[in-house]
């Protein structure tokens, strides 16, 4: 598991300098991440733990995922999944073709309280149904 601050979580944003001041800003605490891959599946797993001061820190920072999942994952888009857990809004970026090796991604945040939990999943073979079993699996230990 990876400790993550303000600065190391915010390096990842296309403007990591708004999106630190954002996080500083929400009351951003602490977070983890974990990464692994599954072979057997042929897919790589990121689960993210980001921990905010309260409720309202970890909402804004639902609202800048959902409007900048773009940057997050690839041009993205919202995909249904009702079975997805409370909040959780599950964005689908799908190969475009142009590149051959380019796999689908799938990015579901979604907010306990003050926790955000990330979870995104990149494969071949990734499906909606997959990730939404991982993400209930996830919601379940959180």
């Amino acid at each position: 598991m990876v400790e993550l601050d303000a600065e190391a979580l915010a390096a990842h944003a296309v403007d990591p300098l708004r999106a630190r001041t954002l996080l500083e800003a929400s009351g951003f605490e602490a977070g983890s991440e974990r990464t692994w891959v599954d072979a057997e599946r042929d897919r790589r797993v990121l689960v993210r733990l980001l921990v905010f001061e309260g409720a309202g820190g970890a909402q804004t920072h639902m609202a800048w995922i959902r409007d900048h999942a773009d940057e997050l994952i690839g041009r993205s888009e919202p995909a249904a999944a009702p079975d997805a857990p409370d909040g959780a809004i599950v964005f689908l970026h799908g190969p475009s073709g142009c590149c051959p090796k380019e796999t689908p991604a799938y990015l579901v945040p979604w907010r306990k309280g003050p926790i955000v939990v990330w979870l995104e999943v990149r494969g071949p073979r990734v499906g909606l149904d997959d990730v939404v079993d991982l993400a209930l699996r996830l919601d379940t230990a959180v």
